[in-house]
């Protein structure tokens, strides 16, 4: 019997809903700024201007920022729900075989993907996704075309989502 070493399994810890906070500090951050220039700096300069314009501009983008990532937070939420219930059931899909036709990030493409009997994996360190995200330029585990692999996963979007992802002992 071939023995797998389980390299990730998806977990829920909590919500991704903590993103907002570094929003919520650069809002502070960019009105702060205005609030600051006029009650401190009260010469007009083309320097107070400027630093008005950076401030507004700041404050202004994070706010859009905001109100489009507060809209999307019950999506976010749905999200999770139906992972969890996932993860608990362990209702997710599965496939075992060798990773074919991997592909690593080049320069300026974060993404990498392979394959494994015909159904397309993608994933990348730089964009928030759930799921296994770790890619060999960063050390991930998945290096080459012929590993053996055995993989849980769902579909979000569109996309297959590996929620679980186990190596052959002899294979990495």
């Amino acid at each position: 019997m071939k023995e797998y070493n389980t390299i990730f399994e998806h977990s829920i810890n909590g919500s991704d809903i903590w993103h907002i906070f570094p929003l919520l500090i650069f809002l502070a951050l960019g009105f702060g700024i205005v609030y600051m220039v006029k009650k401190f700096y009260m010469n007009l300069s083309i320097l107070r201007q400027f630093i008005l314009f950076f401030g507004w501009t700041i404050g202004i983008i994070v706010s859009i920022r905001l109100m489009i990532y507060i809209i999307g937070i019950p999506s976010i939420l749905k999200t999770e729900r139906n992972l969890k219930t996932i993860i608990e059931n362990e209702s997710f899909l599965k496939v075992e075989g060798e990773v074919e036709n991997f592909k690593a990030p080049k320069e300026n493409h974060h993404f990498e993907s392979f394959s494994v009997k015909g159904i397309e994996f993608k994933y990348s360190d730089y964009v928030i996704i759930n799921g296994f995200h770790k890619t060999s330029k960063n050390n991930g585990p998945i290096k080459r075309n012929g590993q053996r692999v055995k993989i849980g996963y769902t579909k979000i979007d569109n996309e297959n989502v590996i929620l679980k992802l186990e190596i052959l002992k002899d294979n990495r």
